[in-house]
């Protein structure tokens, strides 16, 4: 199903104010899925859509970085951006390993496994999945091959929440 005009502009207005894709699709009445999708079909939308995330984002990192020089509204910034894009500004315990460094290690794994795998077909189809599953943590709504809730989220947020 293809979003609306209507529903594509309110998708890009709810993210101007930083709420969540989850939070547009319940108020455009569609699945974040469909989100995603749109915005791989239409790359202009999804370009917007990106852009008015990052807009919202930028908003509260200048007001932080305004602290400095006058007082302002800087700790609900500050935690408004913990909250929403934990993996960047979120408090992690030691030990935590965030999408980043998940990503890095299936690179390492994924070199070190291609060489073990001595039939070409089936060498591909692991470096495929280990590929499609890195990307994913990258881009929670490229993955299409269904989460498993163990490894979804790091402990300072869910993964699907940085699309």
């Amino acid at each position: 199903m293809y979003l609306s005009d209507e529903q594509k502009r309110e998708v890009i207005l709810i993210a101007t104010v930083g709420c969540d894709q989850e939070t547009a699709a319940k108020y455009v009445n569609c699945s974040v899925e469909q989100i995603g999708e749109e915005m791989l079909r239409d790359a202009r939308f999804g370009a917007d859509v990106r852009r008015a995330e990052a807009a919202c984002e930028l908003g509260h990192m200048r007001c932080v970085q305004q602290v400095t020089r006058q007082e302002g509204p800087w700790r609900a910034s500050v935690w408004w951006l913990e909250r929403r894009f934990p993996e960047r500004y979120g408090r992690r315990d030691a030990g935590t390993i965030g999408r980043r460094d998940l990503v890095r290690f299936l690179g390492a794994v994924a070199g070190g496994l291609a060489p073990a795998i001595r039939c070409e077909e089936d060498r591909r189809r692991v470096l495929d999945a280990l590929s499609e599953f890195a990307e994913s943590l990258i881009d929670p709504l490229s993955y299409v091959g269904g989460w498993d809730e163990s490894v979804e989220g790091d402990s300072a947020g869910d993964a699907r929440e940085d699309a």
